[in-house]
């Protein structure tokens, strides 16, 4: 526990930076771009996961994509995964559960103008 309040500091600094490295080498496990992915509709019931690669630290990315997508009509709770150690996020999805019909490619497009592109349904 010490361990990850004496990185807090760096993870805040470094964590959620506007820097963006994007890949184009065609590898199948590169997330698929917004615009290539089959829009889905969810409905009343289902749950989701959606996997962000751009969400890097649990102090300010993940409540951002949380209240993002909370804010999409459709949307009723969103989760992060559980992770190996509280604070670290180790692992870039979030659970998406849904109380009315939505659209998933909404959800992308809200990320995405957020500052989380790449995000995709898996």
């Amino acid at each position: 526990m010490k361990s990850a309040i004496a990185l807090l500091p760096l993870v805040l600094l470094l964590g959620c930076s506007e820097e963006r490295i994007v890949t184009a080498d065609g590898d199948a496990s590169a997330p698929v771009a917004s615009n290539d992915a089959i829009p889905v509709s969810f409905a009343a019931g289902d749950t989701a996961t959606l996997a962000v690669p751009e969400m890097s630290c649990a102090m300010m990315c993940f409540p951002k994509v949380k209240e993002t997508l909370e804010g999409i009509e459709g949307v009723t709770v969103v989760e992060l995964v559980p992770q190996k150690e509280d604070g670290i996020i180790d692992d870039r999805r979030v659970t998406v559960k849904f109380d009315a019909e939505a659209s998933s490619d909404k959800a992308i497009a809200a990320l995405e103008s957020a500052g989380f592109p790449d995000s995709k349904f898996e």
